[in-house]
């Protein structure tokens, strides 16, 4: 997975207004968002988000069951731009 703004590790899929999602690209890995278990290849639920920072938590087991990796992403929503107002 990768976020795809910052080119990292872990696919955080998209970010639209109120709601986030992630995909899990791992297929033997077992990967969970915020401890929702996300299955190969399938996008989370959305993920809602309040205006300001907001804590969405990644937990990636491998095929073994042993190794695990733990991300911790803060996606900050700004607020809305008022409506254009045309004369």
């Amino acid at each position: 997975m990768q976020v795809r703004s910052a080119n990292a590790r872990p696919v955080f899929e998209t970010c639209t207004g109120a709601r986030f999602t992630a995909i899990a690209l791992a297929r033997y890995a077992t990967t969970r968002v915020n401890s929702v278990i996300v299955p190969y290849p399938i996008a989370s639920g959305p993920i809602p988000l309040v205006v300001g920072p907001n804590n969405v938590v990644v937990d990636v087991t491998a095929q073994n069951g042993l190794d695990q990796k733990t991300y911790a992403v803060n996606v900050i929503r700004g607020t809305a731009a008022p409506p254009a107002l045309f004369p």
